[in-house]
């Protein structure tokens, strides 16, 4: 029933799912009844078993391939399914990293620059210390050049490019 609702696109409640896994935990088959599954010794063949065990669980049943005749057995349908669900939970965590990854770059450039505007008073304010900093080096030249009893110029230009 569970598995119906599951492929029909229906969320089934968190109870019902926890009393399913501890009825499948509780049937396992050639685990001891009071056993931790973290406990147990696996090997290849028992989980092999186990998977098939789920597979008939889920009500899997073989399936004929008409193309070339062959035969999909239940294990290997919910190991497939497995391997497709783990592939879409990569691709999404993927996504979800290459976006968190482009928005810490993006905040991290609005830290580093400011905006248009505060740019530009920068840039005006730096052209006018520029221009001051000229202005008061022309003068120093010029009371230096006095000072020696060389001729001084009045007016100065300063051409940049």
């Amino acid at each position: 029933m569970e598995q119906a609702a599951y492929q029909a696109g229906e969320e089934p409640s968190t109870g019902d799912v926890i009393e399913r896994a501890e009825d499948l935990i509780e049937g396992l088959p050639g685990a001891p009844q009071d056993a931790f599954l973290e406990d147990l010794d696996y090997t290849i063949g028992w989980l092999r078993e186990l998977v098939g065990w789920l597979a008939v669980e889920a009500g899997g049943t073989p399936d004929g391939d008409p193309m070339d005749g062959s035969v999909i057995e239940p294990e290997e349908a919910v190991m497939e399914a497995l391997h497709t669900a783990a592939r879409h939970d990569a691709a999404i965590k993927a996504t979800k990293a290459e976006k968190a990854e482009a928005e810490r770059l993006a905040e991290r450039r609005a830290r580093i620059l400011p905006d248009r505007a505060d740019l530009e008073k920068i840039a005006r304010y730096e052209a006018h210390l520029s221009r001051q900093i000229y202005r008061a080096l022309h003068e120093l030249e010029a009371s230096q050049a006095r000072r020696v009893g060389e001729a001084a110029p009045l007016a100065r230009v300063d051409v940049q490019t």
